[in-house]
Protein backbone atom coordinates (compact mmCIF):
# COMPACT_ATOMS: atom_id res chain seq x y z
CA UNK A 1 0.00 0.00 0.00
CA UNK A 2 0.95 3.64 -0.53
CA UNK A 3 0.19 5.82 2.47
CA UNK A 4 -1.06 9.31 1.70
CA UNK A 5 1.27 12.06 2.89
CA UNK A 6 -0.32 14.95 4.80
CA UNK A 7 0.97 17.71 7.01
CA UNK A 8 -0.66 19.72 9.75
CA UNK A 9 -0.16 22.93 11.67
CA UNK A 10 -1.64 23.41 15.13
CA UNK A 11 -1.37 25.78 18.07
CA UNK A 12 0.18 24.70 21.34
CA UNK A 13 -2.44 22.90 23.41
CA UNK A 14 -4.54 21.85 20.41
CA UNK A 15 -5.24 18.34 19.22
CA UNK A 16 -3.96 16.79 16.02
CA UNK A 17 -6.58 15.63 13.55
CA UNK A 18 -4.76 13.31 11.18
CA UNK A 19 -6.73 10.74 9.21
CA UNK A 20 -4.50 7.96 7.84
CA UNK A 21 -5.43 6.75 4.34
CA UNK A 22 -3.87 4.75 1.53
CA UNK A 23 -4.69 3.30 -1.88
CA UNK A 24 -5.68 -0.04 -0.29
CA UNK A 25 -8.14 1.06 2.37
CA UNK A 26 -10.01 -0.35 4.20
CA UNK A 27 -7.65 -3.31 4.30
CA UNK A 28 -4.65 -1.48 5.77
CA UNK A 29 -3.73 -1.40 9.46
CA UNK A 30 -1.63 1.59 10.55
CA UNK A 31 0.87 2.18 13.34
CA UNK A 32 3.33 4.94 14.03
CA UNK A 33 6.33 6.00 16.02
CA UNK A 34 7.09 9.56 17.04
CA UNK A 35 10.09 11.82 16.54
CA UNK A 36 9.58 14.91 18.66
CA UNK A 37 11.81 17.67 20.08
CA UNK A 38 12.14 17.79 23.88
CA UNK A 39 10.09 20.99 24.05
CA UNK A 40 6.95 19.29 22.73
CA UNK A 41 4.90 17.06 25.02
CA UNK A 42 1.94 14.79 24.25
CA UNK A 43 3.29 12.99 21.18
CA UNK A 44 3.17 9.20 21.64
CA UNK A 45 3.59 6.06 19.59
CA UNK A 46 0.34 4.38 18.62
CA UNK A 47 -1.84 2.61 16.09
CA UNK A 48 -5.15 3.10 14.33
CA UNK A 49 -6.57 5.17 11.49
CA UNK A 50 -6.64 8.46 13.41
CA UNK A 51 -3.89 10.39 15.19
CA UNK A 52 -5.58 12.62 17.76
CA UNK A 53 -3.07 13.78 20.33
CA UNK A 54 -2.86 17.04 22.27
CA UNK A 55 0.55 18.61 21.72
CA UNK A 56 2.04 21.33 23.91
CA UNK A 57 5.01 23.39 22.74
CA UNK A 58 6.81 24.78 25.77
CA UNK A 59 9.39 26.71 23.75
CA UNK A 60 9.13 30.15 22.18
CA UNK A 61 9.63 28.90 18.61
CA UNK A 62 7.64 26.65 16.25
CA UNK A 63 8.56 22.98 16.63
CA UNK A 64 7.94 20.05 14.29
CA UNK A 65 6.78 16.60 15.40
CA UNK A 66 7.11 13.72 12.92
CA UNK A 67 4.67 10.81 12.98
CA UNK A 68 6.47 7.95 11.24
CA UNK A 69 3.56 5.94 9.88
CA UNK A 70 3.74 2.42 8.54
CA UNK A 71 0.92 0.26 7.23
CA UNK A 72 0.29 -3.37 6.38
CA UNK A 73 -2.33 -5.02 4.24
CA UNK A 74 -3.01 -8.06 6.39
CA UNK A 75 -4.91 -9.90 3.67
CA UNK A 76 -1.93 -9.82 1.35
CA UNK A 77 0.84 -9.51 3.96
CA UNK A 78 1.99 -6.42 2.11
CA UNK A 79 4.01 -3.85 4.04
CA UNK A 80 3.91 -0.13 3.08
CA UNK A 81 6.92 2.11 3.08
CA UNK A 82 7.11 4.32 6.17
CA UNK A 83 5.86 7.87 5.66
CA UNK A 84 6.83 10.74 7.96
CA UNK A 85 3.93 13.11 8.59
CA UNK A 86 5.10 16.50 9.93
CA UNK A 87 3.03 18.43 12.45
CA UNK A 88 4.15 22.00 13.12
CA UNK A 89 3.29 23.04 16.68
CA UNK A 90 3.31 26.79 17.18
CA UNK A 91 4.24 28.08 20.64
CA UNK A 92 1.64 29.46 22.99
CA UNK A 93 0.59 32.96 22.02
CA UNK A 94 1.29 35.03 25.13
CA UNK A 95 -0.48 38.36 25.64
CA UNK A 96 0.80 40.77 28.29
CA UNK A 97 -1.05 44.04 28.88
CA UNK A 98 1.37 45.27 31.53
CA UNK A 99 0.45 46.72 34.93
CA UNK A 100 -3.06 47.65 35.99
CA UNK A 101 -4.15 51.30 35.90
CA UNK A 102 -5.22 53.56 38.77
CA UNK A 103 -7.08 56.79 38.12
CA UNK A 104 -9.99 59.05 38.88
CA UNK A 105 -13.62 58.88 37.86
CA UNK A 106 -14.47 60.80 34.68
CA UNK A 107 -10.86 60.44 33.55
CA UNK A 108 -9.74 58.93 30.25
CA UNK A 109 -7.44 55.91 30.16
CA UNK A 110 -5.74 54.33 27.16
CA UNK A 111 -5.56 50.56 27.29
CA UNK A 112 -2.82 48.52 25.67
CA UNK A 113 -0.07 51.11 25.97
CA UNK A 114 2.27 48.41 27.34
CA UNK A 115 0.89 45.57 25.21
CA UNK A 116 3.38 42.84 24.31
CA UNK A 117 2.51 39.81 22.18
CA UNK A 118 4.91 36.88 21.84
CA UNK A 119 4.81 33.31 20.56
CA UNK A 120 2.12 32.02 18.22
CA UNK A 121 2.74 31.83 14.50
CA UNK A 122 3.00 35.20 12.75
CA UNK A 123 1.35 38.63 12.52
CA UNK A 124 -0.65 40.60 11.64
CA UNK A 125 -2.70 40.01 14.76
CA UNK A 126 -6.43 40.43 15.30
CA UNK A 127 -7.36 42.23 18.52
CA UNK A 128 -10.71 41.89 20.27
CA UNK A 129 -11.59 43.63 23.55
CA UNK A 130 -14.41 42.84 25.92
CA UNK A 131 -17.05 45.45 26.63
CA UNK A 132 -17.73 46.22 22.95
CA UNK A 133 -14.42 48.07 22.66
CA UNK A 134 -13.81 46.63 19.19
CA UNK A 135 -10.52 45.67 17.54
CA UNK A 136 -8.37 48.71 18.24
CA UNK A 137 -5.31 47.51 20.21
CA UNK A 138 -5.23 50.81 22.16
CA UNK A 139 -8.80 51.90 22.94
CA UNK A 140 -9.60 54.77 25.28
CA UNK A 141 -12.05 54.16 28.14
CA UNK A 142 -13.71 56.37 30.75
CA UNK A 143 -15.20 54.06 33.39
CA UNK A 144 -17.08 55.54 36.33
CA UNK A 145 -16.43 52.42 38.41
CA UNK A 146 -13.46 50.07 38.62
CA UNK A 147 -13.57 47.77 35.58
CA UNK A 148 -11.60 44.78 34.27
CA UNK A 149 -11.03 44.58 30.51
CA UNK A 150 -10.06 41.42 28.59
CA UNK A 151 -8.07 41.41 25.36
CA UNK A 152 -7.98 38.39 23.03
CA UNK A 153 -5.26 38.36 20.37
CA UNK A 154 -5.43 35.95 17.42
CA UNK A 155 -2.62 35.36 14.92
CA UNK A 156 -2.83 34.38 11.26
CA UNK A 157 -2.78 30.66 12.13
CA UNK A 158 -5.74 30.99 14.48
CA UNK A 159 -3.67 30.72 17.65
CA UNK A 160 -4.98 33.02 20.37
CA UNK A 161 -4.11 34.28 23.82
CA UNK A 162 -5.76 36.55 26.36
CA UNK A 163 -4.84 38.89 29.16
CA UNK A 164 -6.73 41.23 31.46
CA UNK A 165 -6.10 44.72 32.75
CA UNK A 166 -7.99 46.38 35.58
CA UNK A 167 -8.72 50.09 35.74
CA UNK A 168 -9.26 50.99 39.39
CA UNK A 169 -11.26 54.21 39.63
CA UNK A 170 -11.23 56.43 42.67
CA UNK A 171 -14.53 58.26 43.16
CA UNK A 172 -14.95 61.80 41.89
CA UNK A 173 -14.69 64.47 44.57
CA UNK A 174 -18.12 65.81 45.47
CA UNK A 175 -18.05 69.15 47.27
CA UNK A 176 -20.59 70.59 49.68
CA UNK A 177 -20.22 74.39 49.62
CA UNK A 178 -21.72 77.42 51.31
CA UNK A 179 -24.70 78.84 49.33
CA UNK A 180 -24.77 82.19 47.57
CA UNK A 181 -24.97 84.92 50.17
CA UNK A 182 -25.46 88.64 50.57
CA UNK A 183 -24.03 90.51 53.52
CA UNK A 184 -23.20 93.94 54.70
CA UNK A 185 -19.70 95.29 54.86
CA UNK A 186 -19.80 95.71 58.62
CA UNK A 187 -20.44 91.94 58.92
CA UNK A 188 -17.28 91.05 57.03
CA UNK A 189 -15.58 88.69 56.78
CA UNK A 190 -18.27 86.23 55.68
CA UNK A 191 -17.27 82.60 56.16
CA UNK A 192 -17.26 80.58 52.92
CA UNK A 193 -16.81 76.88 53.61
CA UNK A 194 -16.23 73.87 51.36
CA UNK A 195 -16.55 70.27 52.58
CA UNK A 196 -15.57 67.24 50.46
CA UNK A 197 -18.16 64.47 50.83
CA UNK A 198 -16.15 61.94 48.83
CA UNK A 199 -12.53 61.33 47.83
CA UNK A 200 -9.55 60.35 49.93
CA UNK A 201 -8.11 62.60 52.64
CA UNK A 202 -5.96 64.58 53.04
CA UNK A 203 -7.28 67.30 50.74
CA UNK A 204 -5.68 70.41 49.29
CA UNK A 205 -7.81 73.52 48.82
CA UNK A 206 -6.89 76.29 46.38
CA UNK A 207 -9.19 79.28 46.05
CA UNK A 208 -9.45 81.91 43.33
CA UNK A 209 -11.32 84.91 44.71
CA UNK A 210 -11.79 88.68 44.23
CA UNK A 211 -9.42 89.16 47.14
CA UNK A 212 -6.65 86.90 45.80
CA UNK A 213 -5.61 83.28 45.94
CA UNK A 214 -6.31 81.56 49.24
CA UNK A 215 -5.99 78.10 50.77
CA UNK A 216 -7.89 76.07 53.33
CA UNK A 217 -11.38 74.62 53.61
CA UNK A 218 -12.75 77.91 55.04
CA UNK A 219 -12.00 81.46 53.92
CA UNK A 220 -13.37 84.90 54.76
CA UNK A 221 -15.11 86.83 51.99
CA UNK A 222 -14.61 90.61 52.13
CA UNK A 223 -15.62 91.64 48.60
CA UNK A 224 -18.27 91.01 45.97
CA UNK A 225 -17.49 88.39 43.32
CA UNK A 226 -17.15 84.73 42.45
CA UNK A 227 -15.26 82.50 44.87
CA UNK A 228 -13.96 79.33 43.21
CA UNK A 229 -12.22 76.46 44.97
CA UNK A 230 -10.31 73.55 43.46
CA UNK A 231 -9.85 70.52 45.68
CA UNK A 232 -7.30 67.72 45.19
CA UNK A 233 -7.38 64.53 47.24
CA UNK A 234 -4.67 62.01 48.18
CA UNK A 235 -5.24 60.08 44.94
CA UNK A 236 -4.75 63.16 42.78
CA UNK A 237 -8.46 63.34 41.93
CA UNK A 238 -9.94 66.81 41.71
CA UNK A 239 -13.20 68.65 42.12
CA UNK A 240 -14.27 72.29 41.71
CA UNK A 241 -17.13 74.48 42.96
CA UNK A 242 -17.94 78.18 42.77
CA UNK A 243 -20.24 80.49 44.65
CA UNK A 244 -21.25 84.14 44.09
CA UNK A 245 -21.01 86.45 47.09
CA UNK A 246 -22.44 89.96 47.24
CA UNK A 247 -21.25 92.49 49.78
CA UNK A 248 -23.18 95.71 50.37
CA UNK A 249 -20.89 98.56 51.30
CA UNK A 250 -21.75 100.53 54.40
CA UNK A 251 -23.20 103.91 53.30
CA UNK A 252 -21.27 107.03 54.22
CA UNK A 253 -23.02 109.43 56.61
CA UNK A 254 -22.52 113.13 56.05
Amino acid sequence: PIIDLVDEQICSGEQTNIVLTSDQDPFVTYSWTVTAPPSVTGAENGSGSFITQTLVNTSSQPQVVFYNVSGINESESCQANTVSIPVTVYPELVVNLGPDIDGCAQGEFQLGQNLNVSGGSFPPFIYQWSGNLGNNPNPTVSPNISTTYTLTVTDQNGCSGTDQIRVTVSPAIILDMSPEREFCEEDAPLAVIVNPTSGQAPFQFNWTTPIGNLTGSEIGATATGTYTVGVTDANGCTGERSVNITMFETPLHG
